[in-house]
């Protein structure tokens, strides 16, 4: 319909162009020339004295209309102007509206989307969990260089299982590691190091952040770990679940080698049947460990934290150690100083020993607790006396829940609680 109106319009300038005077044309008294949506109305018959001049310029109009080439085109069906735009189109749209040159909407919003992320790599299922793995590792690789703290680049992990294999992820200075969620994005794999090399899944580096994703070991190896950082600074694991789940000798959630970092709001654990299962395990380390669950269960000796050479700062997080033969919530070895407060230790299920801590090779130092919990069925708290002397240990608004402290070191309670059959306070020697 608009294509016949706009060939009458034509038509209508054609026969009365710009510039062209219509003199001796008249009408009838009392009609107008009326535009009315694009029609003419109200026209009356010519009078009859210039009836022959006008037919005579109409007709003459018409035969120039008609011999002008230029002025005509081909008249299409509904069918033929559908096929002629497909043709001409190029993309097989079918007409879509939801398509734009063969793409969906949605196509274009997520092209549009990469188009602005000069900083951020998408890492998206391609198949297998190998298959994602190897999709995750080329994603790392891709990273461009330099990268400073005024360029740092994000890898963004879409939910699914991505398994790197035997061979550790090793990350990159200023690169973060985010997932879409701890239940839902996960990267396994089978790596075991040693107690000098303690590789993990992922190996973590320097100034770098990784947050909501699972992080699993399933090796059975010598020290097999989920996330191993050595030598690493100015590194934060923020909503991050690390599991060891194989049958290594040694297997840590966590394993932390020289390395000073912040662990928040993390889930660190290691099950399974191998000789010990540590949930973080420090060495030759200071991280900061806050609002954070630290679980070794089911080995022959399970440790909640592990420190050995270590001083790390632990805030409002559950140190657990179960099963087995002996379980430890926190195990202090070897000039290992922890500062903990409103945490909660505990050592539970062993058939043989169940400490909330244990300190072993520690001396002449001074150690602080503030309101935190200590459980264990051995003692709450025991000091190896073959081993240590000279440890100060104040434990302030603390509550021993068990047989209490025992072994060789100074104990000085204030405002302290404890329960064996009841609760009551402590004296100021802790008992």
């Amino acid at each position: 319909m608009m294509m016949r109106w706009v060939e009458k319009s034509f038509l209508l300038v054609a026969l009365f162009p710009l510039g062209v005077n219509a003199a001796g044309v008249t009408f009838a008294s009392g009609n107008a020339l009326n535009m009315d949506n694009n029609k003419i109305t109200g026209l009356g018959a010519p009078t009859v004295n210039t009836d022959a001049a006008t037919m005579g310029l109409v007709n003459d109009k018409i035969s120039s209309h008609k011999e002008d080439s230029s002025a005509h085109h081909i008249r299409y069906s509904n069918a033929e102007a559908v096929s002629a735009i497909l043709a001409a189109d190029g993309a097989d749209s079918t007409l879509d509206a939801d398509k734009v040159d063969g793409l969906h909407a949605s196509e274009i919003i997520w092209a549009a989307a990469d188009a602005v992320h000069v900083t951020t790599v998408l890492v998206s299922p391609v198949g297998t969990p190998t298959e994602n793995g190897n999709a995750l590792r080329d994603a790392v690789k891709s990273i461009p260089t330099p990268r400073d703290a005024s360029s740092p680049y994000l890898i963004k992990i879409e939910p699914g299982v991505y398994d790197v294999g035997i061979t550790s992820l090793n990350m990159l200075e200023y690169v973060d590691l985010e997932g879409s969620g701890e239940k839902v994005t996960k990267i396994t794999g089978s790596v075991c190091g040693s107690f000098t090399n303690p590789v993990g899944t992922i190996n973590s580096t320097n100034n770098l952040e990784m947050r909501f994703l699972t992080v699993e070991n399933r090796g059975k190896g010598d020290v097999c770990s989920a996330i191993g950082n050595i030598g690493v600074d100015m590194t934060t694991l923020r909503h991050v679940t690390a599991t060891a789940v194989g049958t290594g000798d040694y297997n840590a959630g966590i394993y932390n080698l020289q390395s000073d970092l912040s662990i928040i709001q993390s889930t660190a654990s290691a099950t399974g049947a191998g000789k010990y299962n540590y949930g973080i395990r420090n060495s030759e380390s200071s991280p900061s460990i806050i609002e954070t669950s630290a679980t070794g269960s089911d080995a022959t000796n399970n440790r909640g934290i592990y420190n050995i050479n270590s001083s790390p700062t632990i805030r409002r997080s559950l140190l657990l150690g179960s099963g087995g033969d002996s379980s430890t919530g926190l195990y202090n070895a070897t000039y290992s100083y922890p500062d903990v407060q409103f945490s909660i230790m505990i050592g539970e299920n062993g058939s043989s020993k169940n400490y909330g801590m244990y300190n072993t090779g520690t001396r002449n130092r001074f150690m602080y607790f503030y309101s935190s919990t200590f459980k264990g069925a051995t003692y709450s708290i025991f000091t190896d006396p073959m081993t240590s002397n000279g440890i100060y240990v104040e434990l302030s608004s603390s509550l021993l829940e068990g047989p209490g402290v025992g072994g060789t070191s100074d104990f000085h309670c204030v405002y302290g609680t404890k329960k064996d059959v009841g609760y009551s306070a402590t004296d100021s020697f802790c008992q």
